[in-house]
């Protein structure tokens, strides 16, 4: 079997970043910079890449604006 081709706009991550392992793993420019998201309530809709940082994720969730993905313009 071949291996899977690369993403065009894989973000790379840095190990030692705290993001390293969590949403930077979504943030895949698939379609035209955003993602579908499927949520508990059942619902889905096209959410951007940066909007991902300021979605509540949980009840202490806190938005980070000041997040810089190299490859995607704001």
């Amino acid at each position: 079997e071949s291996a899977p081709p690369q993403f065009r706009y894989w973000w790379e991550t840095d190990p030692t970043a705290a993001w390293s392992s969590s949403m930077c793993r979504f943030a895949i420019d698939r379609h035209s910079q955003a993602i579908n998201m499927s949520f508990m309530d059942g619902s889905t809709q096209k959410v951007g890449l940066y909007e991902l940082w300021t979605l509540r994720w949980h009840r202490g969730a806190k938005p980070n604006n000041d997040i810089v993905i190299p490859w995607l313009p704001r």
